[in-house]
């Protein structure tokens, strides 16, 4: 009998508890939903320079994630992976480009479409895909800016033998619209290559190897070190992108009888090869430095670099400043020439 009424007490205590939870009311805001979607979706493009693979991606939506990229060759192979956090739409990642023609990335883990834009090689580019074209170094004169020398290694990834050509641009810097009968090659190996004058077309000159030495075609493994020199440049081109121009009174030569201002054309980095400048320059502040002690200006004076520079003056108290080939500017050089007005 007690066994009866135990299960017939547990039954009834079961069907309270059903009854009790089906009245409870169960409200949308207590489900929760989880979804997953691309943070910044879209295009990105990676612009490479040398060491830097700069992202720019298609909104500010992945500001603060990770940007994780590794630049390919032409084959599709793995050249090197880097990482950076995105600023705003930007991830600059360290990482190399020498022979890369290709990137992969992912931001947040997530997969980006990447349109990829190769390291500049300058005026020396291959001349073909199967041609790789890497460690390229420039030598350039510092006491004679109309002197350079190209250095440069070619390989490939062809399994087979190819030929192989470098193309030389001569209507850009350090060429400036040589001839390429000013080219020579240098190096101990100069003896295996040939240029080959208006190719692929007039303006340009190519670079390839020669059956007698040996270097005609390249196969994957094989190296080809190749030097290519003028000694007779033409001065470097008017670039204001390139560089900036300052003028100041002279610290040394700023008096009463005899005040100096210098005008300073400092480069911008943006070129590695010289380039020239223009300025134009008001020496009104100096007039009026003399007549603070009552004197007028009877001449003007230049300082020691005015052989270095064209001058046209242009009004009572302006001129026009342009380089000759000894006052370009290359990389973040600088360049000074002082303008004096001068009382007897």
């Amino acid at each position: 009998m007690r066994r009866a009424v135990v299960v017939v007490l547990v039954a009834l205590l079961a069907c309270a508890g059903l009854a009790s939870a089906s009245s409870l009311g169960v409200t949308s805001s207590g489900i929760t939903s989880v979804s997953a979607s691309h943070p910044c979706p879209g295009g990105a493009t990676a612009v490479a320079t040398n060491g830097t693979v700069t992202v720019t991606l298609p909104s500010a939506a992945c500001d603060g994630l990770t940007v994780q990229l590794t630049t390919l060759t032409s084959a599709g192979g793995s050249v090197a992976s880097g990482s950076a956090t995105v600023t705003g739409t930007v991830a600059a990642v360290p990482v190399a480009t020498t022979g890369a023609t290709a990137a992969a990335a992912t931001v947040a883990g997530w997969p980006l479409t990447v349109t990829y834009a190769a390291a500049s090689l300058g005026p020396v580019s291959p001349a073909n895909q199967a041609t790789v074209l890497t460690d390229v170094t420039w030598d350039l004169v510092s006491n004679n800016p109309t002197q350079a020398c190209f250095h440069g290694t070619v390989t490939t990834t062809s399994a087979t033998p190819v030929e192989w050509a470098l193309t030389i641009d001569l209507s850009v810097a350090p060429f400036n619209g040589v001839s390429h009968n000013t080219l020579q090659l240098a190096g101990v190996d100069g003896w295996r290559y040939r240029i080959g004058p208006n190719q692929p077309s007039p303006g340009f000159a190519q670079v390839e190897g020669t059956n007698n030495g040996g270097r005609r075609t390249i196969v994957a493994g094989q190296s080809y070190r190749v030097d290519v020199c003028d000694w007779s440049l033409p001065a470097g081109v008017d670039t204001p992108s390139a560089y900036t121009v300052t003028t100041a009174p002279s610290p040394t030569q700023w008096t009463t009888t005899k005040a100096c201002l210098d005008t300073t054309v400092t480069g911008n980095g943006t070129s590695q090869f010289y380039v020239g400048w223009t300025a134009q320059i008001d020496l009104a502040p100096a007039v009026a430095r003399l007549a603070e002690g009552g004197n007028v200006r009877d001449a003007w004076a230049y300082g020691e670099t005015e052989w270095m520079v064209t001058r046209t003056q242009t009004g009572p108290t302006t001129f026009t400043l342009a380089s000759t080939a000894p006052s370009t500017v290359a990389g973040t050089g600088t360049f000074t020439v002082t303008t004096c007005a001068v009382d007897f």
